[in-house]
């Protein structure tokens, strides 16, 4: 049994390109998300990363890059550790981690994104951060 499981951990740690319906259903019944909130994250990922979680935009404006399939910042809220000694991580997480099939830690991010962004723009701006 010892080599089923080599595979299966190399499987969940690789990237995932999701169908539309597919990720809806994954945010509502793995996630707990309500169909408001569905609504938003299948849009932005559908914009940001065209629902690949591998996705990487590799050059902004000021030098940064956006990981995974909500296209977190590494200037923000995740860093590796080649990146800019000056870039923050927020979320307390290498920028890799958003690059899998696993949402959870990519979800608890956006939460912080969002909590982050209404604590100096005000409640409801949270997505404005997209």
């Amino acid at each position: 049994s010892g080599i089923l499981l080599v595979p299966m951990a190399v499987t969940l740690a690789s990237a995932k390109i999701f169908e539309k319906c597919e990720l809806a259903d994954v945010l509502e019944n793995r996630h707990n998300m309500n169909r408001d909130q569905i609504k938003n994250w299948v849009c932005i990922a559908e914009y940001e990363s065209a629902f690949n979680t591998g996705d990487i935009h590799p050059l902004n404006w000021d030098g940064s890059k956006d990981y995974g399939l909500f296209h977190l910042s590494n200037k923000y809220w995740c860093k590796d550790e080649d990146e800019n000694p000056d870039y923050k991580n927020v979320c307390n997480m290498p920028c890799s981690n958003l690059l899998d099939a696993d949402l959870t830690d990519d979800l608890a991010c956006i939460e912080l994104v969002i909590s982050d962004t209404e604590s100096w723009k005000g409640e409801g701006t949270g997505l404005t951060s997209w």
